[in-house]
């Protein structure tokens, strides 16, 4: 069975319902053997999702969907890690976006040339 890519969990506010601990189970109980959290603008659930995705046997993807502002992009941009620097590189471009606030979204992030962001760093969608 292929992978979930999209999961969004509670930790999306007003986005998703359901906790990292209960996707996971679901994935398990559908044979699924990965599955990719990608909450709205942070990594929050990670911590949650990794010790659940160990337990129930699942392999966990990290990833983010970060807002896209001031680029000219109005939109989200959902990127998954590869990698142990992936997910360093991943939490630095989440924090760099929390840095820029705009009205309606508390995370934005400024996306341009950026060393060593981006190797480890895949762009699954908009």
């Amino acid at each position: 069975m292929l992978p979930e890519l999209h999961a969004i969990s509670a930790f999306s506010f007003l986005r998703g319902s359901s906790d990292p601990e209960a996707l996971v189970s679901r994935a398990a109980e559908l044979e699924i053997p990965s599955l990719a959290l990608i909450d709205r603008d942070g990594v929050s659930g990670g911590p949650r999702f990794q010790a659940a995705a160990r337990e129930q046997g699942v392999r966990p993807i990290f990833g983010v969907n970060l807002a896209l502002r001031d680029t000219g992009l109005d939109g989200r941009l959902a990127l998954l890690v590869t990698s142990r620097v992936g997910y360093q590189n991943l939490c630095a471009l989440v924090t760099i976006g929390c840095g820029v606030t705009t009205t309606d979204t508390i995370c934005a992030a400024r996306i341009g040339p950026t060393p060593g962001h981006v190797s480890s760093t895949r762009v699954i969608g908009c």
